[in-house]
């Protein structure tokens, strides 16, 4: 996601002196490729370059713009981040050709994440161009060629020198982790999970070698852990590639030593989720749904009921039947119904299915209680709107682009649908550390979003945001005038909205 925002002292590092970047040697244990690193000024100048740019493009300086993601190429040649920017510029601001042509650049310096230039709305210009299709296809290519490093497993290395408590780990890890955030915006897709899956490996093999006492709550064993921290790697709602082969590898390897039962579970839950995410389709009708649902089904079917891993996996079973158009959405009705009611208090199976059928969750679960306050101090309900309003709750944040997105489509249904009874609760998951309340209060003015507003700070923590199992916005709510929840989700989003709020009026 690219920051837009930045304070002043941080622009004004542009233009200071710096030196050539410092690239560091990497360690000679056995491992994944390591990328290239940088001392922290150039890191700093690099990203600092990146955010006045966007700054700039923002304020419609689209020369200036240019000439600061220039800067970013001048600093790490290598990176693809800088000509990708440059491209945004151009493709934001209707320049085709430019457009493409840093696009270009940016694929040839390594840009490989094909599912960004999807959604990127910088790139809405570009995308009627047939060279535009071409360049996602060659991203695609360089990541999957790249990725198959990963598809043996973790790298076998060797414990980091040194370790011999649990502090020292802390400390080695959080150091690693702190390389990771620092070039995140500099290296590749790729490049990013090669580094961060040597550092897993490294840890796990420390942590093997440390006294029982010090080791990780819940550590078992260096089979598991290499399996946990695979799949907890890249998110579930994208294709897994090369990686899921990689699982699968230290999924078998694990389970030929018979683990205990409960163990075998938990290792046949992430198996089948990897399984699925191999590829990671969304339709029924996708060519890849077949082999990958059966793939997955194969592990999710040897959970056993009873094991804290049965709820997960029944939820991707629910999933797979609702996402069967052929049988339609009453044949998983009463499975969840059932669901709900068996495993609300199982976190992870309450996440997985908010992740897949979140609305149909909700519906289960219906009338779900509300109570907050908005940002006039006044307490509020939903139930104080029955019988007087239409309801349109919105869970969003400023930072998000996507919610963002909607908002032209959500202006015009308050403009021509407020003065016969709609009502719009905005609920921000916005982060209290990136915006003070004043400052999105000024934020949504600015917008025209003159309606209720949520904003406590406490982003994915809030008790309404764990209320409405949200787990990923926009997640748009339609409460009718009798109370009853009528429609979410997609069936919300962009033009959809007028059509399901035509039907009510």
């Amino acid at each position: 996601m690219k920051k837009m925002i930045v304070g002043c002292g941080v622009v004004l590092l542009l233009f200071a002196a710096c030196s050539g970047p410092q690239q560091s040697t990497p360690e000679p244990d056995a491992g994944f490729p390591m990328p290239a690193t940088y001392d922290s000024l150039t890191v700093v100048h690099y990203l600092a370059a990146g955010d006045s740019g966007y700054q700039l493009l923002d304020e419609g300086k689209i020369d200036e713009a240019v000439a600061a993601f220039t800067r970013q190429t001048e600093l790490v040649p290598t990176s693809a981040w800088g000509y990708y920017n440059a491209a945004c510029a151009y493709g934001r601001t209707g320049q085709v050709n430019a457009g493409i042509d840093w696009l270009g650049r940016a694929v040839a310096h390594g840009w490989c994440d094909a599912e960004h230039l999807g959604y990127d709305n910088d790139m809405d210009s570009l995308r009627g161009d047939p060279r535009f299709a071409v360049l996602v296809a060659r991203a695609d290519s360089v990541l999957q060629a790249n990725e198959r490093i990963f598809a043996d497993g973790m790298p076998l290395v060797p414990a980091p020198a040194g370790i011999n408590s649990k502090a020292a780990l802390d400390e080695y890890y959080a150091d690693g982790n702190t390389l990771l955030r620092r070039h995140r915006r500099i290296w590749s897709s790729w490049e990013y999970s090669a580094a961060a899956l040597d550092l897993e490996a490294r840890r796990i093999a420390a942590m093997e070698n440390l006294p029982v006492a010090d080791r990780d709550s819940g550590y078992i064993s260096v089979g598991l852990e290499r399996i946990r921290a695979m799949t907890r790697f890249k998110s579930p709602y994208e294709p897994w590639g090369a990686l899921a082969d990689g699982i699968a590898v230290e999924v078998q390897r694990y389970l030929a030593s018979r683990p205990a039962a409960e163990l075998a579970a938990e290792v046949n839950y992430r198996a089948g989720v990897a399984a699925f995410c191999k590829t990671r389709p969304y339709e029924f009708t996708s060519a890849d749904w077949p082999a990958a649902s059966s793939g997955a089904l194969v592990y999710f079917n040897a959970v056993p009921e009873g094991s804290q891993w049965a709820g997960p996996a029944e939820a991707w079973k629910i999933y797979f039947v609702l996402a069967d158009t052929t049988a339609g959405p009453e044949a998983a009705k009463s499975r969840i119904k059932t669901f709900a009611e068996n495993y609300a208090d199982n976190p992870a199976a309450m996440q997985v299915a908010a992740m897949n059928f979140q609305g149909e969750l909700v519906s289960a679960l219906w009338p779900i209680p509300f109570t907050a306050t908005d940002r006039t101090g006044k307490e509020f309900k939903l139930a104080d709107y029955k019988d007087r309003n239409v309801v349109l709750l919105d869970f969003w944040a400023t930072w998000c682009g996507p919610c963002r997105g909607e908002l032209p489509f959500i202006a015009a249904a308050w403009d021509k649908y407020r003065e016969k009874g709609l009502e719009i609760v905005s609920v921000s998951l916005d982060y209290a550390d990136r915006i003070t309340p004043d400052d999105y209060d000024a934020w949504t003015r600015e917008k025209g979003m003159n309606w209720r507003h949520v904003y406590d700070g406490q982003d994915w923590s809030s008790t309404l945001v764990k209320s409405f199992y949200v787990y990923s916005i926009p997640s748009p709510f339609l409460i009718d005038k009798n109370g009853n929840l009528v429609a979410s989700g997609e069936q919300l989003r962009q033009e959809n909205l007028d059509s399901v709020l035509a039907s009510l009026f």
